[in-house]
């Protein structure tokens, strides 16, 4: 059975490809030019510079697969009870 290995790029090399993508070099030409192996992780990497206006949240990201998203609200035991007797309510109001 074949392995997929995953390429680990420094934060230095991901802020110079980003730094060349958004002078117009073509992403094709940067992976080429720094063995990048897929030029889709600097549209990546450009999207996420782009995203947080700061070339930091370059630096790896391996293991933090949830790092830079939204996070989501956890609700009291309250707040779901509201929202469940809202639900019914509503469910109640749409079958009648």
């Amino acid at each position: 059975m074949a392995t997929k290995s995953m390429s680990t790029y420094s934060y230095e090399l991901k802020k110079k490809a980003v730094e060349l993508y958004l002078e117009g070099h073509p992403a094709v030409e940067i992976a080429e030019e720094h063995g990048i192996k897929n030029r889709r992780r600097i549209t990546e990497w450009v999207e996420i510079v782009r995203k947080t206006g700061d070339y930091n949240s370059l630096h790896s990201r391996r293991g933090h697969a949830n790092a830079g998203k939204e996070r989501v609200h956890e609700m009291t035991h309250e707040e779901e009870n509201a929202r469940l007797r809202l639900e019914i309510h509503y469910l109640k109001n749409f079958w009648n």
